[in-house]
This record gives structure tokens, sequence and C-alpha cells, in this order.
């Protein structure tokens, strides 16, 4: 975690957290910088590829990492999972995440009166069952393609709504100039 003394260091290097990583993307605005130690570089150094999971806030908000800054690392309120074999999709991970943050699966794995957040071994015993990986990439196209679909509807009704909202305004200020 950052700490004092790591913000002021000799060699700051860029590192993500729990609110860089959204739903599908990772928000690159307020990059923070800190000292780590030679240990924690290979430790908390991304890889292109690797999925990262928020674990408190929104438990199971992940993104998989696209590799534009180089290097950076991640801080300890994030888990890093990275696949090991060519046989699973990172983005089908993701996409089960957000199908257990949906169903609220993560529910239990904290009190109701604490932050929520999903720990690593919480996450660890996750059960995924892992489709081949011409089905895992078939459910992620078809995911990716039905979520921006829906990002696309939700921008054209917020639209909408912004208008909505402005038609009071402008009716009192007809109303009461005597235009009506």
């Amino acid at each position: 975690m950052l700490s004092p003394a790591s913000r002021g260091g000799a060699s700051p290097l860029p590192y993500l957290r729990n609110a860089n990583v959204q739903w599908d993307h990772v928000d690159l605005t307020g990059i923070s910088k800190m000292d780590f130690e030679s240990d924690e570089l290979v430790k908390f150094e991304l890889r292109p590829g690797d999925l990262l999971v928020c674990e408190g806030g929104e438990p199971g908000r992940a993104a998989v990492w696209d590799g534009r800054i180089s290097p950076c690392y991640y801080q300890k309120a994030l888990h890093r999972l990275r696949v090991r074999a060519e046989a699973v999709i990172p983005q089908f991970i993701m996409y089960r995440l957000w199908f257990g943050s949906a169903s609220e699966e993560f529910g239990e794995s904290h009190a109701k009166t604490t932050i929520a957040h999903l720990p690593a071994v919480r996450l660890a015993q996750l059960a995924i069952r892992v489709p081949p990986v011409s089905e895992q990439r078939r459910i992620v196209e078809t995911l990716a393609r039905e979520m921006a679909e829906a990002v696309h509807t939700r921008k054209v009704v917020e639209g909408y709504l912004s208008v909505l909202n402005t038609l009071p305004a402008a009716l009192l200020r007809r109303a009461f100039s005597g235009d009506l």
C-alpha cells in the first residue's frame, strides 16, 4: 500500500489503484506513482493479458490490462490473475466475475457493517467452469458485442434524458415571461 515514504522516493513508478480498474477497461486518468522495493518490482509488475480484480469497493470489478504503460505495477488492493496456459481467455474470467457481481454472488464475502471486499481466499474458491477455448472466444465476442450495444443505448438514453431535464426550466421561463 502507498505510504508517505513511498511517494517521495528516488524512482517512483506508475501503478494502478482500485479506482483505475473499471468493468472491461482500465481508466488511465489520475495514474499515481510510488517507489517499489526490488522484490516488489517482480511481484507487482503488470503484463499485457493480466486480469486485474478489485478486492474492495465493488468486489470483483475487473479488467484485462493491455500494457498501454510500460512498466506499470498494481497496488495490493487489487488482485492480479495471470493465466498460465492458452486454455483460458482472461476476458472470459472477467465476464464470469461481472456475472458474479451482478448476481450478488460476492455478497456473502463481506459483512454488511464493513466495506465490501473480495479477499484472495474467497476469489480462489470461486467455481468457474471453463469451456474449450473456441467456446470461450465465442462467448467473449458475443458478450463484448452486446455490452458495446448496451453502452451505446445507455448513452443515447442519457442524451434524451438530458434534453428532457431542460424542458421544465424552458417551460417555466416561457410561462413567466408570458410566452405560453
